[in-house]
Parts: structure tokens; sequence; C-alpha cells
């Protein structure tokens, strides 16, 4: 499916792990029921690949 490819094309791209495929996945999914979706379609994609890029990276804490 075109849509599954290009979110493998975007992971590929920005080097992401397939954790990270899966959560934008699980993303989508939510977006699409949101928009009474029965299926994702590339924009949910889209707007789940914009929210993760939104997203601040993980701070590292350091204990002295």
């Amino acid at each position: 499916d075109e849509t599954f490819r290009y979110l493998q094309r975007q992971c590929y791209h920005y080097k992401w792990s397939n954790r990270t495929q899966t959560k934008i996945l699980r993303l989508a999914r939510t977006i699409a029921d949101l928009a009474y979706s029965k299926s994702i379609i590339q924009p949910h994609i889209e707007e789940a690949i914009t929210w993760k890029q939104l997203a601040p990276a993980p701070v590292e804490e350091v204990y002295a």
C-alpha cells in the first residue's frame, strides 16, 4: 500500500527505528479514528509525523 511505503520512506530518510515507526502508526491510527476513518491514509501519517517532530527529544538526566 502506498501509504505504508510513504511511512517507510520517511523512516528511512530520518533514520527512525522500527519502534518509532510503530509509534507513528499508532498515532496515525488514533488520528484516523478521530476523523471517523476506517483506514489510515497518507494525511494521517503526515500529521502523525508532524506531531512526532514537534515532540521534544528526551533529556538525559545526569546524576552526580
